[in-house]
């Protein structure tokens, strides 16, 4: 959802990051970005943090 209402690729950056082992240099060479940009598409930096909620109180 907020990928498509903001033209961004946040879940793609999260899954590359994840293949990459979580390095953000290795993310970012992938995505041929600089480092701090990976670090700033992270979801924690998006409005919606529904996910983040959902494991800190376990909630279903």
């Amino acid at each position: 959802m907020y990928d498509a209402d903001h033209g961004t690729d946040v879940t793609g950056s999260l899954e590359t990051f994840l293949k990459r082992r979580r390095s953000w240099q290795r993310t970012a060479a992938v995505l041929n970005v600089h480092k701090q940009t990976v670090m700033y598409r992270r979801p924690a930096r998006t409005p919606d943090r529904s996910v983040h909620r959902h494991q800190a109180t376990g909630a279903g």
